[in-house]
């Protein structure tokens, strides 16, 4: 049984945790227990990445449609060699669908090919520890510590200005671009930053996102986020 009163929830044998987000609320833990509060942070439609994961994943859903037999029981025979984990920390395995919508989504956004049958995993690259420099106007860069190499990738995500005290909303961030040049450790991204949300006024903060991906498999590996204040 599950008793909610004015957004707590007492939870029973049956029901033993719960957390995430739902539509406006989001469910955590506080020292009462569970809660149910406002996501201040909720408009969808005006999270550019929100709108490319909703269409790309109803992409993917009828790409899956059209796959034999025998490629949705590779992916299906796979899922045990890339375990996921959930929102309390369980780690668990993954169905075939939504293995083949994981590592096809990735693949998606750096607009790589899709596979019909999936790989088995392999080492995702390093970036080392990133450093960010973000000057504002002609300036606008992400310096990862170690080269690529001939499989590897990266994917640079930057936030729209915000105020110097706002923290990290994931929802906002925007893709500014993919990367996978071996021979470069420094990316700029001004001029789509740009062309996307224009100077950054002084003052304000942008966060950005480095994520590394491996092109033949579509594993997503370590991400690194930074921030300054624009000068």
């Amino acid at each position: 049984m599950l008793i909610i009163a004015m957004g707590l929830l007492k939870l029973s044998g049956l029901l033993t945790d719960m957390g995430g987000k739902f539509n406006g609320s989001v469910i955590q833990r506080n020292k009462a227990g569970i809660i149910i509060r406002n996501n201040k942070w909720f408009a969808p439609k005006r999270f550019p990445k929100w709108q490319l994961q909703k269409a790309s994943f109803a992409v993917l859903a009828a790409t899956w449609r059209t796959l034999s037999d025998i490629q949705r029981d590779a992916w299906a025979a796979m899922t045990a060699n890339y375990p996921a984990t959930n929102r309390f920390g369980d780690v668990y395995t993954p169905s075939g669908f939504q293995l083949y919508c994981k590592l096809n989504g990735t693949l998606k956004a750096a607009l790589l090919p899709e596979l019909l049958v999936p790989l088995v995993p392999e080492t995702v690259f390093d970036q080392g520890a990133n450093t960010n420099v973000l000057l504002g106007g002609p300036d606008m860069k992400v310096t990862i510590t170690n080269n690529m190499g001939a499989n590897d990738g990266i994917q640079i995500y930057a936030s729209r200005p915000l105020s110097a005290g706002s923290g990290i909303r994931d929802g906002s961030f925007s893709l500014m671009r993919y990367e996978s040049d071996v021979a470069q450790t420094t990316f700029d991204y001004t001029s789509r930053y740009q062309a996307k949300f224009g100077d950054p006024p002084t003052g304000t903060r942008v966060y950005t996102k480095v994520e590394s991906i491996r092109q033949t498999t579509g594993q997503s590996g370590n991400l690194q986020f930074a921030s300054d204040i624009m000068p």
